[in-house]
């Protein structure tokens, strides 16, 4: 933004948005934070594993402790032969025939939103502290447009419960979308699922007033 304010935005996975966090808030005392993610992201907290390993957070008692970390990246010498194609197959047929739908699935869903809620008390904590401002940008994917899923209602509610500063992007579009008669993927890239120039230039518009008005 064409701005004078200080600011600092982190945008990642959910695990990798606290941990940047941790590691850099200090370089910003008194300055806005602009944390945004993906819903998704709330599942993909519990992967061992995405296109590689990472680092992931485990219980501890009444916390949770990081684990893996640096990550320990596989030992090439030591690699399985791992037929790719028949793994997909057999794992797609299963999903297939069960009817499965990852926006509803609820699986570990209690330990999603408890280490949701641990990565937010503790920013909202060290936010405090550094005398920071919050604000707190959630993405979603078209199809969760007209039709959220448990994570936007879980997300929305516990923000909105601890007073944080958020920018709906859900809302947001959905508004633009009834007032100009378009559709939701009118907002997307049909290549890589993600906003396109035009929901990018909408939500961009909406967080610099958003910012300006809690300067």
């Amino acid at each position: 933004f064409e701005d004078k304010m200080n600011y600092a935005v982190k945008s990642y996975g959910l695990d990798q948005i606290f941990i940047s966090y941790n590691l850099t808030k200090d370089q910003h005392p008194e300055d806005m934070i602009v944390f945004g993610f993906l819903l998704e992201d709330l599942d993909r907290v519990l992967f061992e594993k995405r296109n590689f390993p990472k680092i992931k957070f485990k219980t501890f008692g009444d916390t949770y402790k990081l684990t893996n970390a640096p990550v320990k990246l596989e030992n090439k010498k030591n690699k399985k032969i791992v037929f790719y194609s028949y793994n997909l197959i057999k794992n797609l047929s299963f999903l297939y025939l069960n009817q499965f739908d990852y926006k509803r699935s609820e699986c570990e869903i209690d330990l999603k939103k408890d280490l949701f809620k641990f990565f937010i008390n503790e920013i909202i904590e060290n936010t405090g502290n550094l005398n920071q401002k919050l604000i707190f940008v959630t993405f979603n994917f078209q199809e969760d447009i007209l039709e959220p899923s448990w994570r936007y209602e879980f997300i929305k509610n516990y923000l909105t419960s601890k007073n944080i500063i958020h920018l709906d992007t859900k809302d947001i579009l959905f508004k633009h979308m009834k007032k100009n008669n378009l559709q939701p993927y009118n907002y997307y890239s049909s290549e890589d699922l993600h906003l396109n120039s035009l929901g990018n230039e909408i939500i961009a518009s909406e967080l610099k007033i958003l910012i300006g008005q809690h300067k």
